[in-house]
């Protein structure tokens, strides 16, 4: 870039200047995390070069870190805030200096926690309707792992702001699985370690006697 006064004539200052491809679609995902961070949130946007060295990401006045991980995709880990609401997300390089993108909304709420379940057994085959009871939850993003499995909707809806329904998914083995919610699409799980039983299901081989009087008025 030079500057010149009569149109004509360039000085002899000269700086550089570069041009970046044209930066579309950035989007953050999850949206949402809990409050005590530690969530690993994916920045990602068409024409956004994130480089190749570590990256600095600001979620409100709090620094997390980064790391690029392809063209246009850096993965920020958050950092713990005191309460939940919405903050802004920045990434820069260069320590902060160089920003790359900015005024991304990201949600922290209060943790979720699970005190207990009902019933806390069932039949291998699944199908159990297991009610979750605890705190903190919320429709947006509702999922339950049960054991390995991961149920949404319809299958994990929202019954109160302290009750989750989920439908137990089918096993091969009877036993003890732990279940946990998330309430930002499964990227963050609880950690209670409430347990959930399976067992062989009952079923009825014979009846004696096989018949009988039937009732009279």
């Amino acid at each position: 870039v030079g500057v010149s006064n009569n149109g004509v004539d360039v000085g002899p200052g000269v700086a550089n200047y570069e041009l970046g491809a044209e930066v579309s679609g950035v989007t953050v995902s999850p949206s949402r995390g809990p409050a005590g961070g530690g969530s690993s949130v994916t920045v990602s946007g068409a024409g956004v070069n994130f480089g190749s060295g570590p990256l600095t990401c600001l979620f409100g006045d709090e620094r997390g870190v980064g790391v690029a991980v392809e063209d246009g995709v850096a993965v920020c880990t958050s950092p713990r805030v005191l309460s939940g609401g919405s903050v802004l997300v920045s990434v820069s390089a260069d320590s902060g200096e160089s920003e790359l993108v900015s005024g991304l909304e990201y949600v922290y709420y209060a943790e979720p926690a699970l005190s207990g379940l009902w019933p806390v057994r069932g039949t291998m085959l699944g199908g159990t309707t297991v009610t979750l009871y605890g705190s903190g939850f919320a429709a947006d993003g509702l999922r339950c792992r049960i054991g390995e499995v991961v149920v949404g909707f319809p299958d994990a809806r929202l019954e109160t702001s302290s009750a989750v329904s989920c439908v137990a998914p089918a096993v091969s083995a009877v036993g003890s699985v732990s279940v946990e919610v998330s309430v930002n699409g499964g990227a963050d799980f609880t950690s209670d370690g409430v347990q959930y039983v399976y067992e062989v299901g009952a079923s009825v081989s014979g009846v004696r006697p096989s018949r009988g009087l039937s009732g009279r008025d």
